[in-house]
This record gives C-alpha cells, sequence and structure tokens, in this order.
C-alpha cells in the first residue's frame, strides 16, 4: 500500500479526482516524491505501512510523512527542470522531517 494514493495527489495538485489524463505521470512522482522522502530519513518504507512492526498509519509519525511526500511530490509536479529551483526537498520540507530523520553517527 502507498503511503500516498492517487486521489490524495489529485486532491494536493488540484487534479480532479475524475480525471486520468495526468494519472500515470502522477504515480511516477508519488514514487519519486515517497522514494525522496525516505532516503532523506534514512529509513525503509514499510516503517509506516498498516500491518509494520515498526509502525502503522494511525502513528503520530504518518501523518507528518505523507505531508512530506506531498510537499515534494507538488515540488516534482510544478518544477519540471524547466525553471530556477532549489529542488524538490525544500528547507520547508526538511524542516517537516528534521524530528524523524536518524542521526548520521560518525
Amino acid at each position: 500500500m502507498p503511503l500516498v494514493t492517487l486521489d490524495q495527489a489529485k486532491t494536493q495538485i488540484r487534479v480532479p479526482i475524475d480525471s486520468t489524463e495526468y494519472d500515470d505521470d502522477l504515480l511516477l512522482k508519488i514514487e519519486h516524491a515517497t522514494a525522496l522522502v525516505v532516503d532523506y530519513l534514512d529509513r525503509n518504507e514499510d516503517d509506516w505501512v498498516a500491518g509494520s512492526p515498526q509502525a502503522s498509519p494511525a502513528d503520530q509519525e504518518f501523518p507528518i510523512v505523507q505531508a512530506a511526500i506531498l510537499e515534494v511530490l507538488t515540488n516534482l509536479w510544478r518544477n519540471r527542470g524547466d525553471e530556477a529551483a532549489s529542488g524538490p526537498m525544500t528547507p520547508r520540507v526538511e524542516q517537516m522531517l528534521r524530528g524523524l530523520r536518524v542521526p548520521a553517527l560518525g
């Protein structure tokens, strides 16, 4: 089960739920945004999947991770490399995730 659904992504970027025009692109961007957030946290996507021994969607972390994924997805949607942008992992996203990040050792 993905951490963000297609309908949630459509709502986030204001695409009508019943429209299928952008579904393939949005599904790819959901995958990319999820990978970026999970990699930033140095965790596994399964940490937030229902039934996981680590956590569940009811966990307090889940809505924060989901919000960050939606924010990164929005950045990927708006900035397709044709504008001078700071990238999808903005300081705003990093601030959202700061408390969940596994600290680096060394």
